[in-house]
């Protein structure tokens, strides 16, 4: 006699038994720790704005970091939702979901790309303005900006693959 509220939903994609029990747990986890790092990036916004950061900063950084940054977090977050409330509450019970194509990937890799970019950007330019008589603290910006346009780079990359795949 089972004890468990999930029906055991084991089912075979090419040589390999598929749990779609462990991959829904793996989601919702996931889920939450989406909304969870949203919440922490617009908290930071929020002190960004409150601690009178604003006076010396270039435009473009409080327009980036300020309203961009939340906004792409949002649709993200809502993204992730979106595709995980179809996965494990509209299709509940068909494993056959798993197999199909998902517009997922191809929306949410380049908006996580995106925000990471400009957050590392933002993290970068505090950088530089903090310590600039410091050389090596320029070359660590520097840095720090071109891993942010390789990530985003890659992102754009993955999700044009993934669309590719999926049509």
């Amino acid at each position: 006699m089972s004890n468990t509220l999930v029906p055991h939903l084991p089912f075979v994609i090419g040589s390999e038994i598929f749990n779609a029990e462990a991959y829904s747990c793996v989601q919702l986890v996931g889920i939450i720790i989406t909304w969870f790092l949203s919440g922490s990036l617009l908290v930071q916004c929020y002190d960004f704005f409150c601690a009178d950061h604003l006076n010396g900063d270039l435009k473009f950084i409080k327009v980036a970091f300020g309203y961009a940054s939340p906004l792409i977090s949002l649709v993200r977050s809502m993204a992730v939702t979106a595709g995980a409330w179809q996965s494990l509450i509209v299709a509940w019970g068909n494993p056959t979901i798993f197999t199909g194509p998902s517009v997922f990937p191809v929306l949410t890799v380049p908006l996580t790309g995106i925000e990471a970019c400009i957050v590392q950007f933002f993290f970068a330019w505090r950088i530089w303005t903090l310590k600039r008589g410091f050389k090596i603290y320029r070359i660590i910006s520097s840095v720090m900006c071109l891993v942010a346009f390789m990530q985003l780079a890659a992102a754009i990359v993955s999700a044009r693959g993934a669309a590719v795949r999926g049509s």
